[in-house]
């Protein structure tokens, strides 16, 4: 599956109604997006919560993993939420990745 695939997929599978985000203005674009921000931060604290675990001895690697494609989705979400497709963001990828390595 190709990036531009996944970036609609997501799109579709989490569009934001008034059933499933009742207390979310659906119109204004920003609240979908502090929604995704939130689900962001939801996978960083998983992956925070693995991390200290494994320094205790613990270690989950099927929740890491998770996390870790959570965290990719909720990247690739805002991505489409700001009208990104997969020409856009490699650009702005390797935009970064030039400007940190010059």
């Amino acid at each position: 599956m190709h990036l531009q695939e996944l970036l609609s997929r997501i799109h579709k599978t989490w569009s934001c109604h008034k059933e499933n985000y009742p207390n979310i203005d659906v119109a204004d674009g920003i609240s979908e997006r502090r929604h995704v921000v939130l689900h962001a931060m939801k996978a960083v604290g998983v992956l925070a919560g693995q991390h200290e675990g494994h320094d205790h001895g613990h270690q989950d690697t099927d929740a890491y993993r998770e996390a870790t494609a959570k965290l990719v989705i909720d990247a690739l979400k805002l991505a489409a939420l700001q009208g990104m497709r997969e020409e856009d963001l490699v650009e702005e990828v390797v935009r970064i990745l030039d400007a940190v390595n010059s």
